[in-house]
């Protein structure tokens, strides 16, 4: 159907522009950890529409309002049907959408709010095999000198 087009990859500025001026954004996946990609449609005050198979996605939209969800097909018509037909609705849904991302997910307060946990989990790392302190840890099976990471990831969080 020429209603949907399917752009690939875009670049980030093209993508959101699109977002932007889309009449629905649509996210299908049941298997979202986080929805980086829902979070950037709704910044641009996009209504959504998503599957409620995911637990994450499912409290973006109900804390937001910014939103609606299915479960099957008849579900999923009825939310585009509504979200066409209730053009003022759907504009208010995406107004709300972007308020909650700037109100919880700006980067000065998540890094004013993450800092102080990001700071304990680094702090220094030592391990006891056997009630015998290492130098060095297994991480994703592979052997890890804990000073090294450490010094690393402070070095990336912390030089903002």
């Amino acid at each position: 159907s020429s209603d949907i087009v399917f752009m690939g990859i875009v670049p980030e500025e093209k993508k959101l522009k699109l977002m932007a001026g889309a009449d629905i954004f649509v996210m299908p996946s049941p298997n979202e950890s986080f929805s980086i990609a829902t979070l950037e449609a709704m910044a641009q005050k996009t209504s959504i529409l998503a599957s409620n198979g995911s637990e994450v996605i499912v409290e973006h939209i109900k804390r937001s309002g910014g939103g609606l969800l299915y479960n099957d097909y008849n579900s999923f018509k009825k939310g585009i049907d509504f979200l066409l037909e209730n053009r003022s609705k759907a504009g208010d849904m995406g107004a709300r959408g972007r308020e909650y991302v700037l109100k919880n997910y700006d980067k000065k307060k998540a890094l004013r709010e993450e800092k102080p946990v990001v700071k304990e989990i680094l702090t220094p790392l030592k391990v006891k095999i056997h009630d015998t302190p290492r130098d060095v840890i297994r991480v994703f099976g592979h052997n890890v000198n804990p000073k090294k990471i450490n010094k690393i990831a402070q070095k990336a969080v912390f030089s903002r």
